[in-house]
């Protein structure tokens, strides 16, 4: 096995983002073991699978978003070295005059919703049974109520191994072309009922 391994976690990119939904199980310890099929004698991964888990997940409102424009994370004051970590969750002004001066129009965001295995089916749909596999897919904002944006759709996320897959929820201003916040998890990990990220 390996020993030593040397890993970049300087940069909040995707690879990053499922090292931490993945290293979250186990009580955040930093082990995970790894699955009864990869100790067998004759390690088999992905094993063959009867049943398929189904996770359904259904955006209700989104709330407290930033305005375009705003500076986020605050790039003056104490936290301002935040922004030259994690710059790709700020706005740059630069890029949005670029694409026409969209200023502090409203913005109608979309949650956008992805699985990511390490092995196995999986697959994201609006329907069941799932039309296709696509790992990717958009709810768009049914509407708003000041500064709350409601969903009203239902995405069904499949997958045959739900504990080697990553469930990541992403907010996207699809017409400014930025992502304003996201979340992982390890779609195992979701539990039934309302949760709150």
């Amino acid at each position: 096995g390996v020993q030593l391994c040397a890993l970049n976690l300087q940069t909040n990119d995707l690879p990053t983002q499922l090292h931490y939904a993945l290293f979250e199980l186990n009580g955040g310890t930093g082990y995970v073991p790894k699955p009864q099929e990869m100790l067998a004698s004759t390690p088999c991964w992905p094993p063959p699978r009867v049943q398929l888990k189904v996770v359904t997940v259904q955006p209700i409102t989104l709330f407290q978003l930033p305005k375009r424009n705003a500076e986020r994370p605050m790039l003056d004051g104490a936290r301002s070295r935040v922004h030259d970590y994690v710059h790709e969750l700020s706005f740059s002004h630069a890029k949005l005059k670029k694409q026409g001066e969209l200023g502090q129009a409203p913005y109608l965001p979309s949650v956008c919703l992805e699985l990511h295995a390490i092995g196995g089916f999986h697959c994201v749909s609006a329907t069941l049974p799932p039309s296709s596999v696509a790992t990717r897919q958009l709810v768009r904002t049914l509407g708003f109520t000041g500064d709350d944006f409601h969903y009203d759709d239902k995405v069904h996320c499949i997958a045959a191994e739900p504990n080697a897959c990553v469930l990541r929820v992403a907010v996207v201003d699809e017409e400014a072309g930025q992502e304003v916040a996201y979340d992982t998890v390890v779609l195992g990990a979701v539990r039934e009922g309302y949760r709150v990220i």
